[in-house]
């Protein structure tokens, strides 16, 4: 790629300061002095209105309400956001707090279901490039986990803290020890719950239903059956949300 070409390879450029603004709203305030004077505010209300307009135009998917992990009520809440997300995909890594926090931020009225899209043809029959099945292992680390005692969502947030380590590792049995001793999980427990066929259906049929929506990529986030652009970014949930 020509960087000199794509402004986004600037960390000091106009665009990456509203990229930050958007994605990061715990470092929101350093560049949003810089975002005002040098991109303008009504360039993002024009970001935002034309993710919101896009969204409400999108078609709408049926998901299941009760494979993933689970935070909020699907059947009360106003605004069900269901996020398909690959443990190892950076992105995700970066989206996974910020939709956390907004539906923390909206007991009532925002439920959020993670769904996982591995990125790997073995556990995901939308792709067809099979790869070494790392992926595969920890999106079943996430359900056995949960199965077992109710930490699925604690090793959500291992996997993608240690998502650079992961991704490296050559002993994935080594940290499953290491997770299941720090979280008192029964290592053999989790070990079989993996490699069963059990959860390699599970992660499969979930899989799936992201290929029946058609997503082009991870993380894929819908709001109320819609895929909603820019939806890792609190003013646009925030919008949706409004609207």
């Amino acid at each position: 790629l020509n960087k000199t070409a794509d402004p986004m390879a600037d960390p000091l450029s106009p665009r990456w300061s509203l990229v930050l603004l958007l994605l990061s709203p715990g470092i929101a305030w350093i560049v949003n002095s810089i975002t005002n004077q040098n991109y303008g505010i009504d360039k993002l209300d024009s970001i935002i209105a034309d993710s919101i307009a896009e969204w409400q135009s999108n078609p709408s998917y049926s998901f299941s309400p009760t494979e993933g992990l689970i935070k909020g009520d699907p059947t009360t809440a106003k605004m069900v956001i269901v996020e398909f997300a690959d443990f190892l995909c950076p992105h995700c890594k970066i989206a996974s707090p910020v939709l956390e926090q907004f539906a923390e931020n909206n007991p009532k009225d925002v439920a959020l279901i993670f769904k996982v899209f591995p990125l790997d043809g073995n556990c995901n029959s939308a792709l067809q490039q099979k790869g070494n099945g790392l992926r595969c292992k920890l999106a079943g680390l996430a359900f056995c986990s949960q199965s077992q005692n109710q930490k699925g969502w604690t090793a959500h947030h291992w996997i993608f803290d240690g998502q650079e380590k992961l991704s490296q590792t050559r002993d994935l049995n080594a940290e499953l020890k290491e997770f299941s001793k720090s979280e008192n999980l029964s290592f053999d427990e989790i070990l079989n719950c993996i490699n069963s066929d059990q959860i390699q259906e599970k992660v499969l049929k979930m899989a799936a239903e992201g290929g029946q929506a058609k997503i082009h990529g991870t993380p894929a986030i819908f709001a109320n059956g819609k895929e909603l652009p820019r939806g890792q970014a609190l003013p646009i949930l925030n919008a949706a949300l409004k609207s």
